[in-house]
């Protein structure tokens, strides 16, 4: 009985070390990708900065605007990225704004070789 006890507590040694070893794994994976989302907020905020649309010519009647809901950001934010995958459940409003931030990069990009000229921003509400 006492052999059955010590290689249970080993057992549960080992696991505890492990789980140990996992989460702090796991902690300095999260704070490799607070880094990189912060970097990437810094980026879109500068993004958003930039120059004015340009001015319309002529009269083209009333303003008409096109609007795009992405109706499954964390599956597509976890289709792109495996790091997505994991963080999805944790913290999806902050996964939701990286996918709307990307696609709309992706949106004026396209646009911009086209030759179209646009102005791509997110609304938030």
């Amino acid at each position: 009985m006492t052999i059955v006890l010590a290689v249970l507590a080993a057992v549960a040694l080992v696991a505890t070390v492990a789980v140990a070893i996992t989460a702090l794994l796991l902690r300095r994976r999260v704070a490799a990708l607070s880094t990189t989302v912060l970097g990437l907020q810094e980026e879109v905020a500068a993004r958003a900065e930039g120059p004015a649309a340009p001015a319309v010519p002529g009269d083209l009647g009333p303003r008409r605007l096109i609007t795009i809901e992405i109706l499954n950001p964390l599956e597509v934010a976890a289709k792109h990225s495996r790091a997505a995958k994991l963080l999805g459940g944790v913290t999806p409003a902050m996964i939701s704004r990286i996918v709307y931030d990307q696609a709309s990069t992706q949106i004026l990009e396209t646009l911009e070789e086209e030759g179209i000229a646009a102005e791509v921003r997110v609304h938030v509400g």
